[in-house]
């Protein structure tokens, strides 16, 4: 290898060493994991006319220990975690991430892992951070119907209501006698209804609650098929068309069909 001997003077080297510290001082500015090379490598930097006098020692440190290393463990390894640190603080800003209310645990795992390779076969990313992506979608997301209970939203409260109504019917019809205990049974009846449809009362919840005023109360419940079949035999009364009744049938001309009413047969003297 062939050697060059530069002799320089005391004001061009001081230069050179202003530069190189003023190089040092902003790369560590810049990035504090940054290593300086050696004066040296700076100097024969400068001579090849560098823009960037960074040897390939420091490009590796920048690389391993940088701002770019950084990006590039987020962005290859922990991408998955950057989301569901992402979806969490959300919630300290009045951000939510919300699933659907009647999907199941694995419901909601399956579509988590569908979206988590929409974005990774978009992003062109790895395979294998689908799952972790998948894991922390999962668990970032929050139930619906819990949200909306955290935030008491006008569906909230109307269905909260409505569940009361139906307790408040119930206990009606616990207590209640004869009549009043009948309309009670009826209101509770159509309060079930509008509760499942709303979310407020289980389908099963809301049987076993008539269920139960049924052993309580038989009474009220034995009347029903009654009810029922007197108001199908009122509706058959009222569709049935009445008979026709025959049309009577006038007499012919001269013709006399009652005997009682046939004029006297004269007598000859």
């Amino acid at each position: 290898m062939s050697r060059i001997s530069l002799t320089l003077s005391d004001s061009a080297l001081s230069d050179l060493r202003k530069d190189f510290d003023a190089f040092v001082r902003i790369s560590a500015a810049v990035d504090r994991h940054f290593t300086p090379p050696p004066f040296d490598d700076f100097l024969r930097a400068r001579l090849l006319d560098s823009t960037v006098p960074l040897t390939e020692a420091a490009v590796a440190q920048l690389l391993a220990g940088g701002h770019y290393a950084w990006a590039k463990r987020t962005f290859d390894k922990q991408f998955p975690d950057v989301v569901s640190i992402i979806l969490n603080q959300a919630r300290q800003h009045g951000f939510y991430f919300v699933s659907r209310p009647e999907w199941s645990r694995e419901d909601l795992a399956r579509q988590a892992t569908r979206w988590a390779e929409g974005i990774v076969r978009e992003a062109k990313g790895e395979e294998r951070t689908v799952e972790s992506l998948a894991g922390q979608i999962v668990t970032s997301s929050q139930d619906l119907r819990a949200l909306e209970a955290a935030l008491q939203t006008p569906a909230w409260r109307a269905a909260s209501l409505l569940r009361e109504r139906v307790f408040e019917a119930k206990r009606g019809v616990e207590t209640a006698r004869a009549f009043a205990a009948r309309e009670k049974l009826g209101e509770l009846k159509a309060l079930l209804d509008l509760g499942v449809i709303y979310g407020s009362v289980g389908a099963q919840e809301g049987q076993q609650m008539l269920d139960y005023l049924r052993v309580l109360r038989p009474e009220l419940f034995n009347d029903d098929a009654g009810i029922l079949e007197r108001i199908a035999g009122w509706l058959r009364h009222l569709l049935t068309p009445a008979p026709v009744r025959p049309a009577a049938i006038a007499p012919a001309p001269g013709r006399i069909t009652d005997p009682a009413a046939a004029p006297p047969t004269p007598v000859s003297e």
